[in-house]
C-alpha cells in the first residue's frame, strides 16, 4: 500500500513539472502578453506585423529578437467573458471591445500622463470622438479601428432603370421622391414587389439611419447628462413613423416577409454577406454599410460599382460613428510591455495594414489621405467608398452615448423591439417610443438605487442639467464642459446653444456591444 502512495505520488509530482514546463511563459525565453480579440486571419497578421515592429524600433533582447511574445486570446468578441474574466483577475493583457463597459468595472489602466507620448493622445484620432477611450477625462485606450455608417449606392442597378445614383447630401423629401421613383420603374405592376430602394433598417446597421433621423430633428436616445432617456419624446415616434411607411405603405423598404420570400438567412449566411449579396444582384438599390464590408465584397466575381451618399437629413447632417479600441488590463503583470501595442497602433506599419485589408478606417486620420487608402489599384469600382467614408468620419460622424448609470447598454436591444412592435402593428410610433423610455429609465433607476457612487454621480449630474435647462429656458448659452452626451456637444455648437470653456474630451463611448 506504501509501494502504491509513493507510485501515484510520483506520477503526480512528473505530471505538475510535465504542466509547467508547457506552460507558454516558461516554454518562451521572453515576457509572453495576451491580447484578448475575435478570430480572425488579420488578427494573426497584425501579431506578425507587431513582431517585426518590435524588432524595427529596437524593442529587442540581447540576441535581437523581440522583448515580448504577443498571443491570442480568441474569444468570439464576447464582453461577457471579457468582464468576468476581467473582474475576476485573469483577463488578457491587452482588451480590445466595449472599452467603457470594462471601465466600469474598474479593470482598465489609465493611461492618460502616457498616451501622449505614444502618439496616442486624444488629439492623435478623428475630431471629436476621442471619447470613445476617454472616461471621466480620462484616456483608457486607443482606437485599433474605426468606421462610420453611411448608404452604398450600386451604380449598375440605377443605370438599369434608367437612373442616376442619389447624390451625396441629401433631405428626407429627396430621398422619398428618388426612392419612390426607382421603385416604380424597377418593379412591374401587379407582380410581386422583388426589387427595393434600400435594405430593412431593421439590422444593426439601419438602426444608424434612425439615429441619424433622430438627431437630424435634435434628438438623442438621452439627454444632455445622460441621466434621462428620451426615448419617449415624440421626435423618436416621428422617425418610426416613417420606417413604418417606407416599409409596410410604400415599399422602398422590404418587411420581414420580403426577406423572407428572397431566401434571406439561407445556408446559414449572416445578414451583412447576404445583404451584400443582393445589393451586388440589384435588389437592394442602396445599402447601410461601413468601409468594413469591403472584406467580403471584394470576394465576389464581378462586384458593383458603389457611390456613397450620406443618410439624408433636413437640418443637421450628421452620420454615426462606431470603433473598435484597446486597452490595458489593470492587472496585467507587464503593463509596460502592453503599452508598446497601444503605440504599436499609431505606427504606420499597423495603419496601412487596416487600409490594406480594409478593416474600416485606420485609427490616425492622416493615412486617410495616402493614394493607397483612396484609390486602391485593384479595386477601381469602390473609389468613391474610401474618400466619402473619410471625409465623414472628419466632419459628421459622432459616437453613440454610453449611459453612466448601466454596466450594460439595455437601449439598443429595446429599440430592435420597439422597432419590430412598430412595423408588425403591435403598437403605434407614439405608444412603442413611450415604453422605450420608461423601460430604459427604469433600469436607471434601478442601478442608481443599488449603488453609493452611481447616486452620488447621479445627484452631481441632476444638477447640472437642472441648470442646463434653466439656462436654455432663458436664452443663454450653457458651457460645454456641462454636456457629456456626444451628440448634445455637437449640437449645441451647431445651434450655437454652448459655448466650448475646454478641450477635454467628455465621458461617452460607442459600444460594438451592437454589432
Amino acid at each position: 500500500m506504501k509501494r502504491l502512495f509513493l507510485i501515484i505520488l510520483s506520477c503526480i509530482g512528473v505530471a505538475a513539472i510535465a504542466t509547467h514546463l508547457l506552460e507558454p511563459e516558461v516554454q518562451s525565453e521572453v515576457p509572453v502578453l495576451y491580447l484578448s480579440a475575435s478570430p480572425s486571419v488579420s488578427r494573426v497578421q497584425q501579431m506578425d506585423i507587431f513582431h517585426r515592429w518590435l524588432v524595427k524600433k529596437g524593442h529587442t533582447t540581447p540576441q535581437g529578437k523581440p522583448c515580448m511574445d504577443l498571443r491570442l486570446e480568441l474569444d468570439a468578441g464576447s464582453s461577457t467573458k471579457r468582464l468576468i474574466q476581467g473582474v475576476s483577475g485573469v483577463a488578457s493583457d491587452i482588451l480590445t471591445g466595449t472599452l467603457p463597459y470594462f471601465n466600469k468595472a474598474g479593470f482598465l489602466e489609465d493611461i492618460t500622463s502616457i498616451a501622449p507620448g505614444l502618439g496616442i493622445g486624444p488629439g492623435a484620432s478623428y475630431p471629436g470622438m476621442a471619447s470613445d477611450f476617454v472616461e471621466d477625462g480620462r484616456q483608457i485606450g486607443f482606437f485599433t479601428g474605426v468606421y462610420v455608417v453611411t448608404l452604398w449606392a450600386n451604380v449598375r442597378t440605377f443605370q438599369r432603370y434608367g437612373m442616376d445614383p442619389p447624390p451625396r447630401y441629401w433631405d428626407i423629401d429627396t430621398f422619398e421622391r428618388i426612392g419612390r421613383e426607382f421603385v416604380r420603374r424597377a418593379n412591374p405592376p401587379g407582380q410581386r414587389q422583388q426589387v427595393f430602394f434600400a435594405n430593412s433598417l431593421g439590422n444593426i446597421m439601419g438602426k444608424r439611419f434612425i439615429r441619424s433621423m433622430q438627431r437630424d430633428m435634435g434628438h438623442c436616445d438621452f439627454n444632455e447628462t445622460m441621466t434621462r432617456c428620451t426615448m419617449d419624446d415624440p421626435r423618436y415616434a416621428t422617425a418610426l413613423a416613417r420606417v413604418y411607411r417606407w416599409s409596410r405603405e410604400e415599399g422602398l423598404l422590404p418587411t420581414a416577409a420580403d426577406d423572407a420570400s428572397m431566401n434571406f438567412s439561407q445556408s446559414g449566411a449572416s445578414f451583412s454577406d447576404t445583404m451584400l449579396q443582393l445589393f451586388n444582384d440589384g435588389r437592394y438599390a442602396m445599402i447601410t454599410a461601413g468601409r468594413h464590408y469591403l472584406i467580403r465584397m471584394r470576394e465576389f466575381s464581378n462586384p458593383p460599382v458603389v457611390s456613397v451618399s450620406y443618410f439624408p437629413n433636413d437640418s443637421f447632417t450628421n452620420t454615426v460613428f462606431i470603433s473598435f479600441t484597446a486597452s490595458i488590463y489593470k492587472r496585467s503583470a507587464h503593463k509596460d510591455l502592453a503599452t508598446l501595442y497601444l503605440e504599436f497602433l499609431a505606427s504606420p506599419e499597423y495603419n496601412r495594414h487596416v487600409i490594406e485589408l480594409p478593416d474600416g478606417l485606420p485609427p490616425i486620420p492622416e493615412y486617410t489621405r495616402e493614394e493607397a487608402f483612396l484609390r486602391p489599384p485593384r479595386y477601381r469600382n469602390e473609389w468613391a467608398i474610401h474618400e466619402a467614408q473619410a471625409h465623414a468620419a472628419m466632419t459628421i460622424a459622432i459616437g453613440r452615448p454610453q449611459c453612466p448609470f448601466m454596466p450594460i447598454d439595455p437601449t439598443d436591444v429595446i429599440k430592435q423591439r420597439t422597432l419590430e412592435k412598430v412595423l408588425n402593428g403591435l403598437a403605434s410610433p407614439r405608444e412603442a417610443a413611450a415604453q422605450a423610455g420608461r423601460l430604459v429609465n427604469g433600469e436607471i433607476a434601478r442601478k442608481v438605487a443599488d449603488s453609493d457612487r452611481l447616486r452620488r454621480k447621479y445627484e452631481h449630474l441632476l444638477e447640472i442639467q437642472e441648470r442646463i435647462e434653466a439656462s436654455r429656458a432663458q436664452g443663454r448659452q450653457v458651457p460645454l464642459s456641462w454636456i457629456t452626451n456626444p451628440f448634445h456637444r455637437r449640437y449645441y455648437l451647431h445651434r450655437g446653444w454652448a459655448y466650448d470653456d475646454t478641450s477635454e474630451p467628455q465621458s461617452s463611448s460607442d459600444s460594438e456591444a451592437d454589432d
